[in-house]
């Protein structure tokens, strides 16, 4: 079943043809959010039912499929955490910023969990990957400045703040994966795994944002993860 943390890139993954050339990047996204980095064109080519030639074909080595699936991550998060110029940020739409955001992140976990075996090895990714960030992070900042500027909470939020913040963000999101494996101890990580971190991420907001407006916030988050059949106690 779709919820909010699935609907905008499985949108987007289901508008994309399964070409070969698709068969083999899902594949290589499939293989490698379930094994790791390490995975060679061999596996993926067998994995998507498809012949090493024709791989090749589509695809000169596993650098080229990594940096289009790394375009396809840049594409796909850029499009969720767009914000208008003077678009006002509701509860729900501060909702879905972390849902939706949170589901891209989770397609394409294996970028993240695996990024010393897979960004840094490519100076291009790399480049761009550091790019990436800086990007994601002012957008997260501008989503945190028009909400805590339209609902303050008890400590005002600078714009400096707002920076400091959205890091904070982008760097547990992108690092929660990994801290999940961590934790189950090579139990295989879910979607439901991944989206227990969303309420605890937004908590750091709590002491600048209205308590109405979190609180409408927290409950739009917490009704997303309990979808996922993730065994929460009730938000206040």
């Amino acid at each position: 079943m779709e919820t909010p943390l699935t609907a905008s890139s499985s949108n987007a993954a289901a508008s994309r043809p399964r070409s070969n050339r698709e068969r083999i990047i899902q594949s290589t996204i499939e293989l490698m959010n379930l094994q790791g980095g390490n995975v060679g064109t061999s596996l993926i080519a067998e994995h998507g039912s498809i012949s090493p030639g024709n791989l090749y074909y589509h695809f000169r080595n596993r650098e080229e499929i990594l940096r289009e699936i790394f375009r396809r991550l840049e594409t796909d998060l850029g499009r969720v955490l767009h914000i208008e110029d003077g678009e006002s940020v509701d509860a729900r739409r501060l909702a879905g910023f972390y849902t939706a955001g949170a589901h891209v992140l989770w397609q394409y976990r294996f970028l993240f969990a695996s990024a010393t075996e897979i960004i840094f090895r490519d100076p291009w990714l790399a480049d761009e990957y550091e790019a990436f960030s800086r990007r994601s992070i002012d957008q997260i900042s501008r989503i945190l400045t028009d909400a805590t500027r339209m609902h303050p909470g008890p400590l005002p939020a600078s714009a400096a703040d707002c920076v400091e913040l959205a890091e904070n963000k982008w760097v547990l999101w992108t690092g929660w994966p990994r801290h999940a494996e961590m934790r189950l101890r090579g139990r295989a990580v879910t979607e439901a795994d991944f989206a227990r971190g969303l309420e605890q991420i937004f908590g750091l907001l709590t002491p600048y944002l209205e308590a109405g407006y979190r609180r409408e916030t927290a409950r739009a988050i917490h009704h997303v993860v309990q979808t996922l059949d993730i065994d929460f106690p009730a938000t206040a």
